[in-house]
Parts: C-alpha cells; sequence; structure tokens
C-alpha cells in the first residue's frame, strides 16, 4: 500500500510539472461533462478462469459512465465521475471446470448464471496537459465507492450415482476503491470535444452468500480495466 500512495505522489509531482511547462492558455473557470462507453475487462481473481468461484469466469463485458469536472486553474480540475458495469459469465468454461474437479464421478455438467454488475461514484483530480491547441493527455487520480454484484448460479451435476444440483444465490458488497485514467483528447470545436480513455478500477470484495443453504464467505480480488470512447461538451 504504501508504495501505490508513493507512485500515486511521484505521478502527481510529474503532472504539475508538466502542466508548468506549457505557456498556452487551455481551460480556465470552465466546466466539463463527459460520457462515455466502451468495454470492461475483468482483472485479478475477475476472470482468471481458475476454482469454481463464479467470479472467476467472468467475461469481457460492456462499461458506460458519465463525468463532470471544473477547471479552477488552467490544466487542473476537480471532478466526480459515475461508471456502470456489466460482465457476463463464461458458463461453459465454469460446467467444464466443475466436471472435472471429479472426472472419476461426473459425467457432465451445465450451469445457468446472470451477469456481475458493477457501479462507482468517484471524486478526485483530473489533469488536462495540453500539447497543442488541438490535443491534450488527460490524467485522474479519484477514489470513492464501488460496488459489484454477485448472481445467483446454479449448476447442473450429472454424476455415476446420479444428478446433483448446487445453488447460489445472490448478494452484492459496496466498498472504497481507487480510480485511475489516463488517455487524451481532441477538440472539435471551443465546445466539443472526443476522446480515448483506458481507466481502471478495482478491490477485494468479501461475498457472504449461500451455496445449498449453507454460509459461504470469499475474499477475492476484482478488477476491471475499462476502454472507452466518449465526447465531452465544456460548458
Amino acid at each position: 500500500m504504501k508504495r501505490f500512495y508513493f507512485k500515486y505522489i511521484l505521478l502527481f509531482c510529474f503532472i504539475l510539472l508538466l502542466g508548468k511547462a506549457q505557456a498556452q492558455y487551455y481551460y480556465l473557470d470552465r466546466g466539463l461533462a463527459e460520457v462515455h462507453l466502451g468495454v470492461a475487462v475483468p482483472f485479478f481473481d475477475f476472470g482468471s478462469y481458475r476454482d469454481l468461484e463464479v467470479a472467476h469466469y467472468a467475461n469481457l463485458g460492456i462499461n458506460a459512465g458519465a463525468g463532470i469536472s471544473y477547471f479552477y486553474s488552467r490544466f487542473v480540475a476537480v471532478e466526480f465521475d459515475v461508471n456502470f458495469n456489466s460482465n457476463n459469465v463464461n458458463t461453459s468454461k465454469l460446467a467444464d471446470a466443475y466436471r472435472r474437479s471429479d472426472s472419476i464421478n461426473n459425467i457432465s455438467a451445465t450451469v445457468n448464471s446472470g451477469s456481475f454488475t458493477g457501479f462507482s461514484g468517484v471524486g478526485g483530480l483530473r489533469f488536462d496537459l495540453p500539447v497543442n491547441d488541438q490535443f491534450s493527455f488527460v490524467f485522474k487520480m479519484m477514489a470513492g465507492l464501488s460496488g459489484i454484484h454477485k448472481p445467483a448460479a446454479t449448476i447442473n451435476l450429472l454424476t455415476i450415482s446420479g444428478p446433483e444440483r448446487i445453488v447460489e444465490t445472490t448478494d452484492t458488497q459496496i466498498m472504497f476503491a481507487f480510480y485511475s485514467v489516463a488517455g487524451g483528447r481532441v477538440k472539435i470545436t471551443d465546445n466539443l470535444d472526443v476522446n480515448l480513455m483506458i481507466s481502471y478500477i478495482g478491490s477485494k470484495v468479501n461475498f457472504d452468500y449461500t451455496r445449498n443453504k449453507v454460509p459461504v464467505h470469499v475474499t477475492d480480488h476484482l478488477g476491471v480495466i475499462m476502454v472507452n470512447a466518449g465526447v465531452g461538451y465544456s460548458f
């Protein structure tokens, strides 16, 4: 954790130095509203394809979000972002993992499951570092609340002793998380721009649910890398 904070401080200092190196006027005393859409790539334990946890079989998903910021200096703004992610479950790979978990007794397996959904609301600093009058690099360092909903799942096993069914319930957890963004944006007009951003949010999640009415507690490090394209309007 100390290394994480140290990297943040170094990045902050680097951004400030770059910002001071720019001589041109960019934004000052203006607001910026943005919307974006893209893909949500599962990271760490999320989508790791190991063990028999449903979260480990998350697929590539979608991300949508929006943000609003206010530039109180030429290159620095305070910003608030909201995001929504949805990642379905690779049921065929999870079913195969259950079948192989006891290959002597298990003949086949099928899995029915909903999608993982994630949501977040974060706030922090945004740095716009213009290269010229049209293009600028963008960095964000933010933190806030992140939530993830685990779907219910039903696993149907056919064993040499007969059919078996495993039923997992849902769970929703909300936790504190850091949110980091890097990318760039291109000005189309004085008020309109387009952007491409890569962002990350993640945290350790403690799921509490039941499997065939037996309480289960699982701790996973679930992260999501988001690659988005968006548009912004300054006012």
